[in-house]
């Protein structure tokens, strides 16, 4: 008997399952309590066999899916229970919720590293429509880098200048539709107020770590680090995006020299990234130090679950 109950029944475990079967992104209990908070389209649910959590799955319709014919989601099942019907029992219960906002499709991520995640999302007509090259950048015996800046381009954090945030979302705004994926509507940022939510508040957020390229006052760029697994020291390069007019400066590399040098002084010890296969600039800009592949990360996109 498969039980599907609400993840806040207990968020300790939907934490704990969500990140044992991903892997390579950690999801700790506040980061999914800010979710809930601030995304009200958020539902998460665990499964529970014999009263033992043995999956869980998520979904959401973030800003820039809204015209968008899928809902972002995603179904984790622990290794030792699968193929009992568990994660199509999740899969039924995310579509049924899916169907609520009008959606026919789903969108959700699978690691290269784990087959089973592939392949059940395969057999329910699923196909590829985004695969993230994932890498590693280990900070031990690393040397600073140097963080230079164009003429004229100043390196400076949100911390020390937070009455620039909705600049950023204006440079978001510019970049993030530019982001290579094969879906029917493109990346943004959504409102001012829904960037701030999602990219510039909760536990993940280090205002600190988010530095902006200025040219004569305007911000032309940005960078954003943020926690991937703030207990192990690892951090990930959320986002970094440089405005179209400010291109071929080198304030891309300054940036990410920035990001870098700042983990460095603080303490971490790794720093993560995923860039789009097809992002040729970003993934240039990585190729200046020695970052080591893990398993991509796929996203596919299919049909909901057919009412039962």
């Amino acid at each position: 008997m498969i039980d599907v109950v609400p993840g806040t029944v207990d968020t300790d475990t939907f934490a704990y399952v969500y990140t044992e079967v991903g892997r390579w992104t950690t999801l700790t209990p506040e980061d999914v309590e800010h979710e809930r908070r601030t995304q009200l389209s958020h539902r998460d649910w665990l499964a529970l066999v014999g009263g033992e959590a043995v999956g869980a799955a998520a979904c959401v319709e973030t800003p820039d899916m809204r015209e968008s014919a899928a809902l972002y989601g995603g179904v984790r099942v622990l290794v030792g229970s699968r193929r009992q019907g568990v994660g199509t029992e999740l899969f039924r219960v995310v579509s049924e919720y899916a169907s609520t906002l009008g959606k026919s499709e789903l969108e959700v991520f699978a690691y290269e590293d784990d087959p089973d995640g592939v392949a059940f999302a395969e057999r329910r007509g699923f196909t590829t429509v985004m695969r993230l090259r994932m890498l590693r950048l280990v900070l031990a015996g690393l040397p600073p880098p140097r963080v230079d800046a164009p003429e004229g381009v100043t390196i400076a954090t949100l911390n020390e200048r937070p009455e620039l945030e909705h600049a950023l979302w204006e440079v978001a705004c510019e970049t993030m539709p530019e982001i290579p994926y094969d879906g029917d509507a493109p990346m943004h940022p959504g409102t001012p107020e829904e960037y701030r939510a999602a990219f510039l508040s909760g536990p993940a957020f280090i205002p600190e770590a988010t530095f902006l390229a200025l040219a004569g006052g305007d911000v032309v760029g940005y960078a954003q680090l943020t926690w991937d697994d703030r207990d192990r020291g690892i951090g990930y390069h959320s986002m970094l995006g440089v405005r179209r007019a400010a291109r071929n400066r080198g304030i891309a590399g300054a940036l990410k020299a920035a990001q870098i040098a700042w983990a460095l002084r603080n303490g971490l010890t790794e720093l993560r990234t995923a860039n789009e296969e097809r992002n040729a600039a970003a993934r240039a800009v990585n190729r200046r130090y020695p970052y080591e592949p893990i398993p991509d990360a796929i996203l596919l996109r299919g049909p909901l679950a057919s009412p039962t």
